[in-house]
């Protein structure tokens, strides 16, 4: 498992297709202002497909190590379905 964290301005964030989600549906995750929030584990399973494994406590315990510098408070992050984004390219 591999954490990453990014700092990104207040908004909602969806990824484009996670298991089990309708046709046309995706989940958007809510980033409030002045908070950290967990979005969930993506997971690349054995079928190719992406699902999404939201544990905080279980990330809670791996933190320390994966992400020292990240401090304070961690909450789970808010969702909501919406349509599904446009593809858009990734990287760092």
């Amino acid at each position: 498992m591999q954490y990453v964290a990014f700092d990104v301005p207040a908004g909602s964030y969806a990824y484009g297709r996670l298991e089990g989600e309708p046709e046309g549906k995706a989940t958007a995750f809510i980033a409030p202002a002045g908070h950290t929030v967990y979005l969930g584990d993506f997971i690349y399973n054995r079928e190719k497909r992406m699902e999404l494994r939201r544990d905080l406590k279980t990330f809670e315990q791996a933190r320390k190590q994966a992400l020292p510098n990240l401090q304070g408070e961690i909450t789970l992050a808010e969702t909501q379905t919406v349509a599904r984004p446009r593809m858009f390219l990734c990287g760092f």
